[in-house]
């Protein structure tokens, strides 16, 4: 195995993408579970042929080629407290994504977790239920097809914000098979795009 720095993985993601991309982004990826990190005490080191794989698996497409919400995820991190927490607790606390779920979050718990954190205004909710889009969860512009939920309630919470209920047994989205990298540019944590 050969194993590859922050700053290269950084630089082949560049590559692939077309545009400059900083470690602090391929930390963050390998805080999600998204690439395995082989390093120890804070140094970051990546397999080359597990980057390879994950080049190969998620092409970079400028935009989803579907109308959806798209939201911004960070990493979950494992909670001792998560079962004690009410549930709009719980669903704010650990709105991240984690491939391996170290937060041991059920499947509805994650669902609400991606998407009931946003301050949506009553009248876009209704809109993306009505309207049947799906809700793309993405870490630093990379998308996983477990990432795609598709809502069917909208639910009051706290404080007069809005979020979804989600079919948990129903993910991802077919023009996102392996899963994907989209250009997310800063700016809010949510944005509602519509079928281009």
């Amino acid at each position: 195995m050969s194993l590859l720095t922050s700053q290269q993985v950084a630089d082949l993601l560049g590559q692939h993408i077309g545009c400059t991309v900083y470690p602090p982004r391929i930390r963050v990826l390998a805080e999600a579970n998204l690439l395995t990190n082989h390093g120890t005490r804070g140094r970051h080191f990546f397999d080359s042929t597990e980057v390879a794989s994950f080049l190969a698996t998620h092409p970079h497409i400028r935009t989803l080629p579907f109308g959806h919400l798209r939201v911004s995820v960070l990493p979950t991190a494992p909670d001792i407290q998560l079962e004690l927490a009410p549930p709009h607790r719980r669903f704010r606390t650990h709105m991240g994504y984690d491939r391996r779920n170290t937060a041991k979050l059920r499947r509805v718990q994650r669902t609400r977790g991606i998407t009931a954190a946003w301050d949506l205004r009553r009248d876009d909710a209704h809109r993306i239920v009505e309207e049947g889009l799906p809700i793309v969860g993405c870490v630093k512009g990379v998308v996983e097809p477990d990432m795609i939920f598709w809502p069917h309630t909208v639910v009051p919470l706290m404080n007069g914000l809005f979020g979804f209920d989600c079919d948990p047994a129903r993910v991802g989205h077919p023009a996102v098979p392996t899963g994907a990298i989209i250009d997310v540019g800063q700016g809010n944590l949510w944005k509602l795009i519509y079928s281009p």
